[in-house]
């Protein structure tokens, strides 16, 4: 029997689990029912009225999670809701095999909801392998995991807290010369690479962009030392 939850015992909460104790229960009441409706018409391929009813179950709980800020979930319940309209304008592709793939997408659903109402984090990233079975039942172009990443960008690193190094002149000297020896060291080992390519021409073209700081000018009628030893090369050829 599945778990039932008293809101009035989440008071603690975080915001986004409080008011989806209040709806939960009509969520599975939805889902459950929107998997009982694809299972009646498969069995009798006459019952429209059960696949449209399916359809509106999946959006009413579709829209309760985006109500919820839930994304991710939500994702998912658009994705199985888009599949219910396919199967209404080509009932001949409601078949048994689908409806398990969007029952255990449902299910999924369902008990990523319980964990989170049991303290779990909001990773829906969790939910990709179900996603993209149904993704792939509507012959979506594009099928990625990064659909379900969202990241917090409200949190900023608290850089004001940092305390800034004090160098001497000699110092930022010294940790000049070694970027630029480690700018160069990589410049080389790109160019090496660039010239096993047959866009040799684009890739030196590049390099000297990267180089004189997007100014081409006579560098790149010029051809790169096969060895930089002092770090002045990359300050003359930037003058050009």
């Amino acid at each position: 029997m599945a778990e039932r939850h008293d809101p009035n015992q989440l008071v603690g909460a975080a915001p986004d689990v409080a008011p989806l104790a209040w709806v939960i229960d009509e969520i599975r009441t939805s889902l459950n029912e929107a998997v009982n409706g694809l299972k009646a018409f498969v069995a009798n391929k006459q019952d429209v009225d059960s696949l449209r009813n399916a359809r509106n179950q999946v959006r009413q709980a579709n829209g309760a999670l985006q109500l919820l800020d839930l994304r991710g979930v939500a994702l998912v319940t658009e994705a199985v809701e888009h599949l219910t309209r396919q199967f209404e304008s080509n009932p001949k592709e409601c078949l048994p095999a689908p409806v398990r793939v969007v029952e255990t997408a449902l299910s999924a659903v369902m008990a990523y909801l319980e964990g989170l109402l049991s303290g779990r984090p909001n990773q829906p990233l969790r939910l990709f392998p179900y996603y993209r079975d149904v993704l792939q039942l509507n012959g979506a172009a594009r099928v990625h995991p990064a659909d379900l990443v969202f990241p917090d960008l409200s949190r900023r690193p608290a850089f004001h807290q940092i305390e800034a190094r004090q160098f001497t002149p000699a110092q930022l000297r010294d940790r000049r010369a070694r970027f630029e020896l480690g700018l160069l060291t990589t410049v080389g080992r790109a160019r090496r690479c660039a010239r096993r390519s047959p866009n040799w021409s684009t890739c030196r073209s590049a390099v000297w962009r990267a180089v004189s700081g997007g100014s081409r000018a006579d560098c790149s009628k010029r051809s790169m030392p096969p060895r930089c030893r002092s770090t002045s090369t990359l300050s003359a050829c930037s003058r050009g």
